[in-house]
């Protein structure tokens, strides 16, 4: 049996705390049974939070509000939202970048890429539950059977460009 806890406390995110069980049985010498349970945390990075401004360009976007792009897609429900939102925001359900059959922009977009400060820490648990079965009478052989279960929240990821566009008119 084994556990830990661990707790820190970070100037941009305050205090985290981390935590673990651990416990193996063999209720017979060929047979071994585990499971674990883990709460834990990552806490942006100094880039993620601060990272300075940076131009970039975008290439091949497609602009989410083109007619074409939207007559494209196959799910309904962003469908319907795509012309609600970009008629809220006054573009005309007409609208096509160029003669583009898609809505891809002939050239780059400029922008900028930059930390987020107000990024929060990831937050993560997991379940494993392991049976391992090494034979006495049958030398170099095992089976393991392993079960895991791991999620994770507010995962920190960096978005696309176009998935920033399209997010803005899909929901």
């Amino acid at each position: 049996f084994g556990m830990a806890y661990r707790y820190s406390d970070y100037t941009t995110v305050g205090p985290q705390e981390a935590r673990s069980a651990q416990v193996q049985w063999r209720p017979i010498s060929d047979l071994l049974l585990r499971a674990t349970y883990g709460e834990s945390v990552r806490v942006p990075n100094l880039a993620e939070n601060f990272g300075p401004a940076t131009q970039t360009f975008a290439n091949g976007l497609v602009d989410p509000c083109d007619r074409n792009a939207i007559n494209l897609l196959t799910d309904a429900t962003i469908r319907a939202n795509r012309n609600a939102n970009c008629a809220a925001l006054g573009i005309p359900t007409t609208f096509t970048v160029g003669t583009a059959s898609n809505g891809t922009y002939a050239s780059g977009r400029s922008g900028v890429n930059s930390g987020n400060p107000f990024l929060q820490p990831e937050q993560g648990k997991s379940h494993t539950f392991s049976i391992a079965y090494q034979p006495s009478w049958f030398e170099n052989f095992s089976v393991v059977l392993d079960y895991y279960d791991i999620r994770i929240e507010s995962a920190i990821a960096a978005v696309t460009a176009q998935q920033a566009i399209n997010l803005c008119v899909n929901g």
